[in-house]
């Protein structure tokens, strides 16, 4: 199966007016900001072409690597926080170790591009699903920081990373803070851990709260009520 195959299988006028749609707001997607103001019957037919587009390459008769590389050809075409969110729903529990690795290589792409349209939803996916969820982050951190990690995958991932567990932060705070020039985005990644879901892990350690990391935990759910509430229009 190649992108082709599945944009018309999901309508190619249809692709290209949700690949219009997506160019057009990707960029503020990292801010949880969408096309709020737009038209609700054009983001839902995004939405659904988009889920649509997923649902026709992960039930493909391919191997799971090759269906996560297809996945992220489309995303190119049409970049979209929908591609990401929707695997990550329904698909993310079957994925062998093997097309998790391709998925976290790609990742790693689209956070180093310094084209903020390509980085923009992938970043709203791994703030609201994968480091949301005390499952996955583990492995969402380790393969986002390692010490190979390139310095603009940091960059964009820190101010997000407020519901990562601070146990799991607290390795890449060492690392960083010899260099003066990570301290302000430190300060902004602990102090999302106050607001963000899951970030009061944080204050689990006395080196969080003497960097003035305090506050009472988010009420379960929220972020994710609010980002079902807009996802539509972060299509």
């Amino acid at each position: 199966m190649t992108k082709d195959d599945v944009i018309a299988q999901v309508g190619v006028a249809a692709f290209q007016a949700a690949a219009e749609r997506a160019w057009a707001i990707a960029a503020q997607t990292a801010r949880g900001l969408g096309d709020e103001n737009g038209d609700e019957a054009e983001a839902q037919t995004a939405f659904d072409v988009i889920s649509a587009a997923v649902e026709v390459v992960m039930t493909a008769a391919e191997v799971a690597d090759a269906k996560i590389r297809l996945l992220f050809e489309l995303y190119r075409e049409t970049p979209s926080f929908t591609f990401l969110d929707q695997l990550f729903v329904h698909h993310w529990n079957d994925l062998p170790a093997s097309a998790r690795a391709v998925f976290w290589d790609e990742v790693r792409k689209l956070l180093a591009s310094s084209d903020d349209r390509l980085a923009g939803p992938a970043q709203y996916a791994l703030w609201c699903d994968f480091f949301e969820d005390l499952n996955e982050v583990d492995e969402a951190w380790e393969a986002l920081t390692g010490t190979e990690a390139e310095p603009a995958v940091i960059e964009r991932i820190l101010p997000d990373s407020g519901p990562v567990p601070f146990s799991l932060k607290r390795t890449l705070y060492e690392r960083l803070l010899p260099d003066r020039r990570w301290h302000a985005l430190i300060y902004r990644s602990v102090l999302h851990s106050v607001f963000d879901y899951c970030g009061c892990n944080a204050c689990c350690s006395g080196r969080a709260r003497k960097s003035g990391h305090r506050g009472p935990p988010r009420p379960i759910g929220s972020a994710r009520s609010k980002r079902n509430g807009t996802s539509r229009f972060l299509t």
